[in-house]
């Protein structure tokens, strides 16, 4: 109800953009901790077409 009344269109957006943002750091994170940079590989290239 919050977040229809705030805006859907805009706040959703941005919102899904900054927890993308979030999510891809924190997946980041994890990947190097144990070692899987090959699994993650494909998070890099994820990253990048979103800031396009």
């Amino acid at each position: 109800d919050i977040l229809r009344q705030q805006g859907p269109i805009p706040i959703s957006q941005y919102d899904c953009e900054n927890f993308a943002a979030m999510n891809s750091s924190s997946k980041d994170n994890t990947p190097q901790r144990t070692g899987s940079k090959n699994h993650y590989t494909p998070v890099h290239s994820s990253k990048s077409n979103h800031g396009k």
